[in-house]
């Protein structure tokens, strides 16, 4: 009997390791998704501004407004709006980007400015930015904190 018990309790033992192990596993491959997505991000973001000479406005990107969905900031940045999905962003949602100073969630912080014209820069549709900041959260390491490569 006393061998049984230390089998089962060496099992226990073993499974709640298993346990922590793939739990462990299962936040980095999420953070993964959250990098690369971010990472398709910021490069539409540069090849936009090397096409226009601005980054876009806060307006045409944030989800805030309900006209801002994955398939029209997918149009304004040329990339596939499937390519914006972040692992744990609720069901429906299709534009991650907020407007946002710090990211909830898994959404994506895209902070716009502007020292000529910051008004067109968060507001204007069609409005652009000199600079950007991209601010996510990981669940291993927690913020992350991206820069616009122009200012």
């Amino acid at each position: 009997m006393v061998e049984v018990m230390t089998v089962i309790a060496i099992l226990a033992i073993l499974s709640s390791i298993a346990i922590v192990s793939y739990v462990q596993v299962q936040k980095g491959a999420r953070d993964t998704s959250r990098q690369s997505t971010v990472s398709v991000v910021v490069e539409a973001l540069e090849k936009y501004y090397n096409k226009n000479g601005e980054y876009p406005s806060v307006r045409s990107l944030a989800n805030n407004y309900a006209d801002i969905t994955g398939a029209a900031v997918g149009t304004k940045l040329n990339i596939n709006p499937g390519d914006l999905k972040m692992p744990q962003t609720p069901a429906g949602t299709t534009n991650p980007i907020t407007s946002a100073a710090t990211p909830a969630n898994d959404y994506i912080a895209y902070i716009g400015t502007d020292t000529v014209d910051n008004s067109a820069c968060q507001s204007n549709l069609t409005g652009g930015c000199q600079h950007f900041t991209i601010k996510y959260n990981k669940e291993v390491g927690g913020l992350v904190t991206i820069e616009g490569r122009h200012q």
